[in-house]
């Protein structure tokens, strides 16, 4: 399943990241930030003990972020957690490579949505 942003909507960007859903599925797959929503497409389950093709993703209105947090999940690799109006919570990363871009670009499209 491609993700293709909606009529009236332009991509920012677009970064391969690991994906955490409220109930804690795992996913790899593209995150794609435009100028009114967030879009992950899965391509891979990711699990202890495998990884399968997975189909499928998620859409986030800007204006439902509640909050949103940079935390250090380990020496080296840090996630963007997204606390969102229904209290769930979404947590993306890169494993290794920084998440700053990615969290500065979604606050000014938070800000830009809520104006």
């Amino acid at each position: 399943m491609a993700i293709e942003p909606e009529n009236g909507e332009t991509l920012i960007d677009k970064w391969t990241v690991n994906y955490r859903n409220p109930e804690g599925e795992e996913f790899n797959g593209k995150l794609l930030l435009t100028t009114q929503n967030i879009y992950f497409e899965a391509a891979f389950s990711v699990t202890p003990r495998r990884v399968s093709a997975a189909d499928g993703g998620v859409k986030i209105k800007y204006e439902a972020i509640k909050d949103l947090t940079i935390e250090k999940l380990s020496i080296l690799t840090h996630a963007l957690f997204l606390l969102l109006e229904d209290d769930s919570v979404h947590r993306f990363d890169r494993g290794m490579l920084s998440m700053t871009n990615i969290e500065k670009i979604i606050k000014q499209s938070i800000e830009e949505s809520r104006t």
